[in-house]
């Protein structure tokens, strides 16, 4: 986002301020100004994905133009890393159970390849790496996910990948000329990325080894067609890590211009600018939406001077009590209007119940079987517990995610039926007052995996929070083993599994109950919003009124000097209006 464009939409905030503090609306003014500095500070999260052995490392050194991620023929990554700007080198490692993972600090960046290199005997059980870095890629607010190969995820890995991908503003799948792709990879891409990012290009990796452009246009034709759908092609881009890398040794140009890195920088600027002019751009129509309703109030009494309508009051006067009627049917529980928005909350909330049903019987069944069958588990208990607890924690994330995904439907739903309010004002409303900024997730595995995007544009997502549900820890392991000792295998396994079990019940219910109270507070809190916006609406109209009621008995001069004052309020009320049309607008339109 060009600075160009922040500052014109921080002079239209600042010309707005009076205006809205003459009619005291200072909150309002307070909930837009915090809307622009959450743009302004608002990161780039760009994720990298793709399977194994394809590259992304080295994409991701040749990106950054220095050798941050270890790369080796025979080396995979093993965690995600997280990347963004720092004014110093600085590692946060997380690891554990993913339920109650812990973390410690590092100042040396030489400290990530022992922590992301599959065959580091410390990459077992690091769930995450944050990583800050003074590298001026990253200084516009950049962040990178790396990701591992998305063949053979660790659970808390694809968990996070999984989690990431709707929370992405770029998704980079990375594919490459050394083989084809494969039914797993086409399958991830579509039911991962293009039905989920936001924005995504496929890169086509060691272009260098095409033997001509036909070839390389062919093939990049028919990753497309493979990847793409009748509706959508996808956007897919040649490129090499490896001449890009060439080139930041030799500095030979040409090096630079075969590797194509600076067409795919041009095209991450773009989409970036793109996702974030959406952004200025819902708030240009808050803006709007704001302007407009005070100029209508103001037009209202200068056309009722100009030439009077002895029925205005009269209509004015009904379309309040249609408001105060709805107003009441909103407040009656038992009302057709408040029963069809608990029917489009209820539909939301059965889909998240049925997958914590899917979920628990899974995890008591088919993956507590696996489990304790397995050699791990009979050598080392402790094994089997942070196994379940991770699988817990990330059943429980993966709700927590279902049920954002569904408010924000319900806001869509519900918005679109709510005729009194405009769909802007809204949904903006809802943001700023549904969405606190210090909340923990509910679970400790959902609070940990929010903290790793926690800048990236996470408070101006629905987010409607209840505070910590905690899930109970599985008990300690060793227990489980006292009578099954010197048992068979199978009566062993049996055992763990019905020690295990009800363990396993208690973390439901208490999933169960979150979610119950998530949707209950969220029902409560959208409620009062409609209400605070309709009681805004019949304040207006009281207002206006009571203007027009005084009128009857004005004199003409009195009514002359009205019409004087009302113009100088108007004024800059159209002319700010005016301005605003413009904003980010293509100058040839009509605005």
């Amino acid at each position: 986002m060009t600075q160009n464009m922040i500052s014109i939409m921080d002079n239209i905030v600042l010309s707005l301020k009076p205006i809205l503090s003459k009619k005291n609306r200072e909150k309002e003014f307070a909930a837009i100004e915090e809307h622009l500095q959450s743009i302004k500070n608002r990161e780039t999260g760009i994720l990298i994905c793709g399977e194994f052995k394809r590259g992304k490392s080295s994409f991701i050194n040749a990106f950054l133009e220095q050798e941050l991620c270890p790369v080796d023929t025979n080396i995979a990554t093993a965690a995600v890393s997280i990347i963004r700007y720092g004014e110093t080198p600085k590692i946060v490692r997380w690891y554990g159970d993913f339920s109650d993972p812990k973390s410690e600090t590092f100042n040396s960046l030489e400290e990530i390849s022992r922590y992301v290199e599959a065959q580091s005997k410390d990459s077992d059980n690091t769930i995450w790496l944050d990583i800050e870095v003074p590298n001026v890629k990253l200084k516009n607010g950049i962040v990178l996910i790396d990701t591992p190969g998305v063949g053979g995820l660790d659970p808390r890995h694809a968990f996070l990948t999984n989690y990431f991908m709707p929370k992405a503003d770029i998704v980079l799948f990375v594919t490459d000329k050394d083989s084809p792709l494969s039914a797993s990879e086409i399958d991830f891409y579509k039911d991962k990325i293009a039905s989920k990012a936001r924005q995504n290009i496929i890169l086509v990796n060691k272009s260098d080894l095409f033997k001509s452009e036909e070839e390389q246009s062919k093939w990049i034709v028919d990753v497309q067609d493979k990847c793409g759908t009748p509706e959508k092609t996808p956007e897919a881009i040649p490129i090499s890590a490896k001449l890009k890398s060439e080139y930041l040794k030799s500095k030979d140009a040409e090096d630079l211009n075969e590797s194509n890195f600076e067409a795919l920088e041009k095209e991450i600027e773009k989409l970036t600018e793109t996702f974030r002019k959406g952004l200025l751009l819902q708030l240009k129509e808050q803006i709007l939406s704001v302007l407009e309703e005070m100029r209508g109030l103001l037009t209202i009494q200068l056309e009722q001077i100009k030439e009077p309508d002895p029925q205005l009051i009269a209509r004015l006067e009904g379309e309040m009590r249609s408001i105060e009627e709805q107003k009441q049917k909103l407040e009656n529980p038992n009302s057709e209007y408040r029963i069809k928005i608990n029917s489009i909350i209820t539909q939301s909330r059965n889909n998240v119940d049925l997958r914590l049903r899917e979920g628990s019987i899974m995890l008591s069944a088919d993956k507590l079987r696996e489990l304790a069958d397995s050699s791990q588990a009979r050598e080392n208990p402790d094994w089997l517990q942070r196994q379940m607890n991770n699988a817990i924690g990330i059943l429980a994330s993966e709700l927590d995610t279902m049920i954002d995904d569904a408010f924000a439907q319900v806001m869509l739903l519900v918005g679109s039926n709510t005729n009194s309010l405009s769909t802007s004002r809204f949904e903006h409303t809802i943001n700023v007052n549904l969405t606190p900024t210090e909340r923990s997730f509910g679970t400790v595995a959902c609070d940990t995996a929010r903290h790793a995007l926690s800048a990236f544009g996470l408070g101006m997502a629905v987010s409607f929070l209840t505070g910590g549900v905690a899930l109970p820890l599985l008990v300690a392991g060793g227990f489980l083993f006292g009578t099954a000792r010197d048992a068979s295998r199978n009566r062993r396994a049996n055992d763990i599994i019905a020690k295990l079990n009800p363990q396993i019940q208690i973390a439901t219910q208490h999933l169960s109950s979150y979610i119950a109270s998530r949707f209950a507070t969220f029902n409560q809190e959208l409620i009062h919003v409609l209400q605070e916006g309709m009681q805004k609406m019949i304040e207006n109209k009281t207002t206006v009124i009571n203007s027009l009621t005084k009128l009857k008995v004005e004199s003409a001069q009195q009514k002359q000097l009205r019409a004087k004052l009302l113009n100088e309020e108007l004024k800059p009320i159209e002319n700010l209006m005016t301005t605003t049309r413009l904003y980010l607008s293509n100058p040839l339109e009509k605005s």
